[in-house]
């Protein structure tokens, strides 16, 4: 992907100011922040079908677990309340 905007989240601001939440949550610094990002395609790997170069694509760092109540929502799994 070539990046055209990114942003800092406010996990990068705790981290920023190394806070209560930075320090207790076992940060390891130093450490690149930032994890969110958008831009466009610029190659593909063999074997990727369904994306062109020039595409727009945003980048998701999260690995998913797949059953918490962010992923059933994300996968529209969860029942609609």
């Amino acid at each position: 992907m070539k990046v055209k905007a990114s942003a800092l989240c406010g996990t990068d601001m705790h981290i920023y100011d190394w806070n209560f939440w930075a320090r207790k949550n076992n940060i390891n610094i130093p450490m690149i922040a930032s994890h969110e990002a958008a831009g466009e395609i610029a190659a593909i790997g063999k074997g990727v079908i369904g994306f062109a170069i020039g595409d727009r694509v945003a980048g998701e760092t999260h690995i998913a677990c797949g059953n918490c109540l962010q992923c059933q929502i994300a996968n529209n799994i969860f029942p609609p309340t």
